[in-house]
């Protein structure tokens, strides 16, 4: 989160660690929450970015729905938790548009 401005849980990967674990990991760290199970649902490349000491940069995203256990509570480098419901809060260009790829990809309920 930064200030009113939210982004799905995640971070890269450690060396020799999986991007699978490292999405079990970073969902602890910044959540509390113990993920159960990870389906891979697909990569984003995020847009172009100014880097700290320069430079640009693009995210690469391995997607995943997590099922997880848990009350979210904010822990490291999170200042707060919140759901997304499709009004609020505001989110991240990258996170917005990896919703609106799940949401578009998703199978709709019939009643």
């Amino acid at each position: 989160m930064d200030g009113n401005v939210f982004t799905l849980p995640g971070g890269g990967a450690k060396p020799d660690e999986s991007r699978r674990d490292a999405a079990i990991r970073e969902l602890m760290e910044e959540t509390g929450m113990k993920a159960v199970k990870l389906t891979r649902l697909f990569e984003f490349t995020g847009g172009v970015h100014e880097g700290p000491r320069g430079g640009t940069f693009r995210n690469a995203h391995e997607v995943f729905l997590v099922t997880a256990t848990g009350t979210p509570k904010p822990g490291q480098e999170v200042k707060g938790v919140a759901y997304y419901d499709g009004s609020g809060p505001s989110l991240t260009p990258s996170a917005e548009k990896i919703i609106g790829k799940y949401l578009s990809a998703k199978p709709t309920r019939r009643a």
